[in-house]
Parts: structure tokens; sequence; C-alpha cells
């Protein structure tokens, strides 16, 4: 019986051998074949076709809205910018005015600033004629 005994282990372990070198080797196999499709797909960046034309055309619709968000900001901070050098040019024919034109001229840089900083979010071309002249005589 030990005889017999030996010899199914000896099966078992020639046996246990086959299958595990058979799963490393499908093993293996599997990754080599998803990096080889992981490759394909992504290597153009255009392999899964109407997949990125969707998500382009979200990309381009988003940074144009952000553009459009950022050209509607940088006129209304102009307008605000146009506004304070009014009050400050009106204030100015009165006397006894100077604190307050000094705030003014205060939030007058301080949005001089955020004309400049918002502006250069975005492309130079999409900036209105207006600012762009701002910006160039700033």
């Amino acid at each position: 019986m030990s005889d017999e005994f030996r010899n199914e282990v000896k099966l078992a372990v020639k046996e246990g051998k086959w299958v595990g070198w058979t799963i490393i080797k499908a093993s293996v196999g599997f990754i080599i074949f998803f990096l080889i499709l992981d490759t394909a797909l992504w290597l153009d960046g255009r392999a899964l076709g109407i997949f990125y034309m969707d998500i382009d055309r979200e990309v381009i619709q988003y940074s144009q809205q952000y553009s459009e968000t950022k050209v509607n900001l940088l006129n209304k901070l102009y307008s605000d910018y146009l506004e304070l050098k009014t009050e400050i040019a009106e204030l100015g024919v009165s006397d006894g005015n100077e604190e307050i034109i000094a705030a003014k001229n205060a939030q007058l840089k301080n949005a001089a600033k955020r004309i400049k900083t918002e502006a250069g979010m975005i492309p130079a071309s999409q900036l209105p004629e207006d600012i762009a002249t701002f910006l160039v005589q700033q």
C-alpha cells in the first residue's frame, strides 16, 4: 500500500505542476492580450470612434461656454471699471471728497487687476475689442 500511496503522491505532484504551469501560462496570456487590446484602443485616441467624437464635442462646447462666461464677466468688470472712473471724475469736481476718491481709486486698481487676471484665462483672440484696447493701455 505504501507503493500505491507513493505513486498517487507522485501523480498528484506531477499533475499539480502541470495545472500550476497551465494557470500561469493562461494568466500571462490574458495579461498580454489585455495589454495589447488596451494599447490598440488608446494608441491613436480615436479607436472607439463615436465615443470620442462625443467627448470632443463636449470639450469644445464646454470650452466655448467657459470663454463666453469669461467674456461676459470681463464686460461686466470693464463696465464697473468705467463706472468707477466716472464716479471719480464727478467726485473730483467738488471739494472734500479726497478720502472717497482715494477709496474709489483703490477699487479702480483692483478692478483693473481683476480684468487682467480674467483676460489671461482665455485666448486673446476671444477678447472683446474694448477690453483688448484697455489691456494694451494698462
